[in-house]
């Protein structure tokens, strides 16, 4: 046994498999035609068994692979694996009774073993199911419809109805012979259940194999059961290249398992387009199929006895078409409407951000430009509107004032009073200096308790001068702040345009002439004048 086992192991690999099931149907296809029916029998049974006990070994060693990993899989293929041993003794038992008799005997006690096959099938595909609750929609139910019904004609056309033509040998080779395909359908229904749902953690490359060798099986059946019925079937003959053609890819699935058991299983959008893909395809060749036995039976004289089944399940067919193209028109509308109704939700999300981000931004540029304070301009908006403003004027004649203001006794009453009715105090100079000046003149809190004026626009010096009176007047004005009242000065240095070649040079200049008016006593004006203020 540990040879066989390392044998298995051997094979456990899609081209080692591929090679060795391969070398068995060439001896199968050698046997069905160049060796003589006495010995071929006995011979083609043999490789049966042979290629079948190492299926099911791989098919078990798929099942233990997954035990650790995925009980449900494990299951599955346990199920699958079971099934094909019962396979395995039904072709031992009919090679047995092949052996002493020189023929096949139909029935069997091999036929009860080939048939508690399709059982252990069914539990198999059962467990590739969906965790979640299954929910068919109605064109999902329509395509599965239409492909169960092609299958259903076929054998009706093909097995049992011919099987109720004429008089049976005996009872139980009838009921034998009605279960091969009743199973058939019966796995059919499972394998269309498998299609038509959304599988979870399984991968497509060995579900689809071992779909491709249920197929196969299916195929046989139904040439198996019809042959057998009529006493026309032989042992080693093109029919049996179908049943070991099953085995093969059975047994190749098995192996692709094993392989991919420590590998993740694809996203689920890749396995539904795959899904999508064979159903599409499996639809296209069931409404050919049925439409190209249409035209056999016209060919066929034998099959114009059964026209009324055929024309009947091609009907069937159209109508299932029919609701389809409803129930995809109907569901086009339904989907039209939701998604604008997303749509119009999606444009009102996006109405209320762009808001929201309008908002952002004006809140962002606040804080930028703006004193969070006294809220008038900052330090940095100033500078950049003063900039702009000597460019705009360098070769105009026309002035523009810069007054820079101070506040005399500012830190004696924020020191003794405490921060927070200084912070009153400028919120209220603040306010008192954009009342001064005209509306298109620009106030700016500079920091701490310095401020900024900007007098643009054709202007006189008599206008600058009775700005800056103004100021004195109404700072000098007392502040009253909760229950108390404050007095303070100020004092302004003056620059007209002709002094400010730049922003460095009107803030030097402008600062320069408001601390000539604090030294010489405060609350006062000083222009500034290169004659007299040193730079």
């Amino acid at each position: 046994m540990p040879g066989v086992f390392s044998y298995v192991n051997l094979i456990a690999k899609p081209r080692n498999y591929i090679l060795h099931s391969s070398f068995l149907l060439v001896v199968h296809l050698f046997t069905v035609f160049f060796i003589p029916d006495s010995v071929a029998g006995n011979f083609g049974n043999s490789i049966y068994i042979l290629l079948n006990f190492f299926v099911v070994l791989i098919l078990f060693r798929a099942a233990k692979t997954l035990k650790e990993k995925d009980s449900v899989l494990n299951r599955a293929w346990f199920f699958i694996a079971g099934g094909q041993t019962a396979v395995l003794v039904g072709d031992i038992l009919f090679s047995l009774i092949f052996l002493v008799r020189g023929e096949p005997l139909f029935p069997s006690i091999g036929d009860f073993f080939y048939l508690l096959y399709y059982p252990f099938l069914f539990l198999g595909i059962l467990q590739f199911k969906s965790k979640e609750k299954i929910k068919f929609s109605s064109v999902e139910l329509g395509l599965a419809g239409i492909i169960t019904n092609t299958a259903v004609i076929y054998i009706l056309v093909f097995l049992l109805l011919p099987l109720t033509n004429g008089s049976p040998p005996d009872v139980i080779s009838m009921l034998i012979s009605f279960a091969y395909p009743i199973n058939d359908l019966i796995l059919l229904l499972a394998l269309v259940f498998l299609l038509f749902q959304s599988p979870t953690i399984i991968h497509p490359l060995p579900t689809g194999v071992i779909a491709n060798g249920f197929f196969l099986l299916l195929v046989a059946d139904v040439l198996y059961g019809s042959l057998a019925y009529s006493g026309q079937y032989q042992s080693a003959t093109l029919i049996d290249t179908f049943y070991l053609l099953s085995y093969m890819v059975i047994g190749l699935a098995g192996v692709f398992q094993i392989n991919l058991a420590d590998q993740p299983s694809p996203n689920n959008q890749s396995f539904h387009n795959f899904l999508t893909q064979i159903r599409l395809w499996i639809l296209l060749f069931a409404i050919m199929g049925q439409f190209a036995l249409l035209v056999f039976m016209e060919l066929t004289p034998e099959l114009r006895v059964y026209r009324w089944w055929i024309l009947g399940g091609l009907a069937v067919t159209m109508a299932m078409g029919i609701f389809i193209i409803i129930k995809t028109l109907e569901e086009n509308r339904n989907l039209v409407a939701q998604l604008q109704i997303i749509n119009q939700q999606l444009e009102e999300r996006v109405r209320q951000r762009t808001v929201e981000l309008e908002k952002s931004r004006l809140l962002l540029e606040q804080q930028a430009n703006y004193d969070y304070l006294t809220q008038i301009p900052n330090r940095a908006y100033f500078i950049n509107l003063l900039k702009k403003e000597i460019e705009r004027r360098k070769n105009k004649s026309e002035k523009f004032y810069l007054l820079f203001l101070d506040l005399d006794r500012f830190k004696e009453i924020n020191d003794t009073a405490g921060h927070h009715i200084g912070d009153e105090l400028l919120i209220k100079v603040a306010q008192r200096l954009r009342s001064c000046v005209r509306e298109r003149d620009q106030v700016a809190r500079f920091g701490g308790d310095e401020f900024v004026v900007l007098i643009t626009e054709p202007v006189h010096e008599q206008t600058v001068q009775m700005i800056s009176n103004r100021i004195i007047e109404r700072i000098n004005e007392p502040f009253s702040i909760k229950t108390s009242h404050y007095k303070i000065g100020v004092s302004i240095g003056v620059v007209s345009s002709e002094y400010m070649p730049d922003v460095k040079s009107a803030l030097q200049h402008a600062d320069i002439a408001m601390y000539a008016a604090k030294n010489t006593g405060g609350n006062r004006i000083v222009y500034f004048n290169p004659a007299t203020h040193k730079t």
